[in-house]
């Protein structure tokens, strides 16, 4: 009977090691799995912050957004690009077809309403606006 009793023993403590090896194993995956969520999550606060992240709910502006990110607006990028087109012309030959577009003058009546810009209108006061002369694009530096 004493073989029973040691085998019963032996079986006992080997049930105890092989549930205390289970917990150890438990905590330790819990513990690795805290410390990966947690090192995420400071990685995403930290590029998240060195990106500048911007959300919708932090309503920032058009014009806070396009300084930040060192963009014109619509109406400069406009006004550039048509006198740039100018530049073009004006040193284009004076029998272009573009240029006698530019100058040419519709015949008869302008309508009852606001009457539409011509395109030396239009250039004139994007001219005044970026503060241009011919002789800038005359020379090539119109921009």
């Amino acid at each position: 009977m004493t073989m029973i009793g040691v085998s019963s023993g032996i079986t006992v403590v080997v049930v105890v090691v092989v549930v205390v090896v289970v917990v150890v194993v438990v905590v330790v995956v819990v513990v690795v799995v805290v410390v990966v969520v947690v090192v995420v999550a400071a990685a995403a606060a930290a590029a998240a912050a060195v990106s500048g992240c911007i959300k919708v709910k932090d309503r920032v502006s058009s014009k806070e957004l396009r300084e930040r990110l060192g963009l014109n607006d619509i109406i400069s990028v406009l006004q550039q690009n048509r006198l740039h087109w100018y530049g073009h012309m004006l040193r284009n030959e004076d029998s272009d077809w573009v240029n006698k577009y530019m100058e040419y003058e519709v015949e008869g009546a302008r309508p009852r309403s606001r009457p539409k810009k011509t395109c030396m209108e239009i250039v004139q006061q994007d001219s005044q606006a970026c503060k241009f002369f011919e002789e800038d694009a005359v020379d090539g530096e119109s921009r």
